[in-house]
């Protein structure tokens, strides 16, 4: 071959049928173009270098050519895969998160029952320490403390405040 008017010409005739083939094997265009512009190129280099010995069977050196390049495209891709196992990193990152929520807590507890400790009011320090350290119930602390559950609420402010100006600014409540 070698000749511009030749090659487009073979070009012409074979792009389409090379598209669709590959199309079909690949189901995306931009990849199918790709694949059949790659098998065009290879089979006209070879033309060039030295003509096919059985022009008969050009289709079938075309066509194959193709495959070829999409099967080595395949192995490409898998080779790259960096498919993750989503479940246990979610497993791993969620106990983690929970590791350190524990540690956390359990510090943050620690810091807590300290300030509750220094608070001046026996009053104060087991209504805080009963409702943030224990999580009890309100109508539980209310029975025990003997409040009503309006008057429960002006003690607990309070009792916040006071608890507020031992801790600073740690905003621990």
């Amino acid at each position: 071959m070698g000749k511009p008017e030749a090659e487009q010409a073979f070009v012409e005739k074979y792009r389409e049928p090379v598209l669709y083939f590959l199309f079909r094997r690949c189901g995306n265009r931009a990849t199918a173009e790709d694949i059949c512009h790659e098998a065009l190129m290879i089979v006209l280099h070879r033309l060039r270098e030295d003509s096919l010995a059985e022009t008969a069977k050009l289709a079938a050196f075309i066509q194959q050519t193709a495959a070829n390049l999409w099967i080595n495209e395949q192995r490409k891709l898998s080779r790259r895969k960096t498919d993750t196992n989503e479940d246990a990193i979610a497993r791993a990152s969620h106990s983690t998160t929970e590791q350190f929520d524990v540690i956390a807590t359990a510090e943050l507890q620690q810091n807590v029952r300290k300030l509750i400790d220094e608070m001046p009011t026996d009053r104060d320090r087991r209504l805080l320490y009963r409702l943030y350290v224990e999580e009890a119930d309100k109508h539980e602390i209310c029975e025990e403390l003997g409040l009503s559950a309006r008057h429960f609420d002006r003690v607990v402010h309070r009792a916040r405040q006071r608890f507020k100006a031992i801790a600073g600014d740690l905003s621990l409540v």
